[in-house]
């Protein structure tokens, strides 16, 4: 019987602290592999679980998977108040770096996922990097000093602490003033590689003009996806999760088609 696939844990230290890794490798020889890269307020597996709908999905078409916490939330170390965007941004670095390294995956054939928040901080880490084989980007999320404190309250923008009531979670007082350094949008001009945007059709917390905005500045080539009647996070909506992973999954596998003919 195959040992195939793996799952495992591990830890990595970064100057913000040790962050917590579930790992998910399809083979022992080097392939295609998935980073995920979590939301607001939520851990490495995402809300209800999804991300790990995602990667077991992902893993049978045999891509190896990295989930991970950030600092503050999940198993990792820290608390929510410790959250900010420029160490949540560093982290992905460091991460990306280290699974370069690991022995399952292939070079050049790196995917991101990133859900809400988590698309923001990966093209902020990894916009420019060219060991990335492409973008899969849920709900892209940016603009963060106009729309956060329209969802969690004005006193965001104040330099308070304020509670995510529906999570028990209290924010950093300067999350926004460090948010405001970036301009998420305007950094898709510096990717190269191609870009998913796939986007929840009914979704009440994102923006969908952000995606448009993010690809009329770029040059690398980009898809426009939309799931019709999808709430943010899929919950309660099994249906349209499973199209949203088979789509990335079947986006994911053209684009690697498309290199490797080249």
């Amino acid at each position: 019987m195959s040992e195939y696939p793996r799952k495992f844990d591990t830890r990595i230290s970064t100057p913000s602290g040790q962050i917590h890794v579930y790992g998910n490798m399809a083979s022992e020889t080097p392939g295609p592999c998935v980073l995920f890269s979590h939301g607001f307020a939520t851990n490495g597996f995402e809300s209800h679980r999804m991300f790990l709908d995602v990667s077991t999905e992902f893993v049978k078409k045999g891509f190896s998977t990295i989930l991970f916490d950030h600092i503050g939330c999940g198993y990792s170390d820290g608390n929510f108040r410790d959250f900010l965007l420029s160490d949540a941004i560093k982290n992905i670095g460091i991460i990306f770096e280290w699974m370069c390294g690991q022995p399952f995956c292939r070079e050049g054939e790196i995917f991101l996922l990133g859900q809400s928040l988590g698309t923001a901080t990966a093209i902020e880490a990894l916009a420019a990097d060219s060991g990335l084989a492409g973008f899969i980007l849920w709900n892209l999320s940016a603009d963060f000093a106009r729309r956060y404190p329209r969802l969690f309250g004005p006193a965001m923008s104040h330099g308070k602490s304020v509670c995510i009531e529906d999570k028990g979670l209290f924010t950093h007082p300067d999350f926004i003033a460090d948010a405001k350094r970036f301009a998420v949008i305007d950094r898709f001009a510096e990717v190269r590689c191609p870009v998913l945007f796939l986007n929840s059709g009914s979704d009440e917390k994102a923006d969908l003009g952000l995606a448009r905005a993010a690809a009329e500045r770029m040059v690398a080539p980009f898809e426009m996806r939309m799931i019709q009647g999808a709430n943010h996070s899929f919950k309660g909506q099994p249906e349209l999760e499973a199209a949203a992973i088979q789509h990335s999954i079947n986006w994911a596998k053209k684009i690697l088609s498309c290199d490797r003919v080249g």
